[in-house]
């Protein structure tokens, strides 16, 4: 394979905007009255007074917010790309809820890609990230959701993504297994069929396992 140009960066997502929500509110209101009547907490003391709408707008606004955007839509492709090194967004914080325990993971995400014929603005990769992550997940699902809409909208030549995240479903519950993350990989065109190719995407990111 001849040696191309490799490009990293590293990419957080910024504090967005609250976004529009998509959820019923009220439904969601709700759901959190009766779980706190459900524990025997109803009545929690002054300090708790404004616990339930709380609760409310961090899962409305903030945890679920994905939903309200659209993904087929943040990948704005730059046509004419000369580019014919790695492009590499590396170390893209993010959090969410496993759907499981609804119990948060966090972790990074690292996404690179051989392009085609277009380019996007690297801010756009860890939008995308941000998009998917703030849903009810799996990570396994969302290391493939992000390799699947890099390769629709962008097509380029290869792709790949990969998920490291700690889980407090392993932490806090069950086990109770302390430090300990879980990484996922999913590889796409000329990055899926080269072991070698595949090997170097994982140095670029400093990740030297095999997935």
């Amino acid at each position: 394979m001849a040696r191309a140009a490799k490009k990293a960066v590293s990419r957080r997502p910024a504090r967005a905007a609250p976004r529009r929500t998509v959820h019923n509110r009220q439904r969601l209101r709700q759901g959190v009255q009766q779980f706190l009547e459900g524990i025997g907490r109803s009545r929690l003391g002054r300090e708790f007074d404004r616990t339930v709408d709380r609760v409310t707008q961090v899962w409305s606004d903030e945890l679920l917010s994905g939903y309200a955007e659209d993904p087929n839509k943040i990948l704005t492709p730059i046509p004419g790309a000369r580019e014919r090194g790695w492009v590499v967004a590396r170390r893209i914080r993010f959090y969410s809820m496993c759907v499981h325990h609804l119990l948060p993971f966090f972790g990074e995400a690292h996404i690179a890609f051989v392009p085609g014929r277009s380019l996007v603005g690297l801010s756009k990769l860890a939008r995308l990230v941000d998009c998917f992550s703030r849903r009810l997940q799996i990570q396994e699902v969302l290391t493939r959701q992000l390799l699947d809409t890099l390769q629709k909208q962008l097509k380029p030549k290869g792709a790949a993504v990969l998920i490291e995240a700690e889980h407090l479903c392993m932490a806090a519950r069950g086990a109770r297994t302390q430090g300990s993350s879980i990484l996922t990989a999913a590889f796409s065109g000329v990055l899926d069929r080269d072991p070698g190719r595949r090997d170097a995407v994982r140095r670029l990111i400093g990740r030297g396992g095999r997935a």
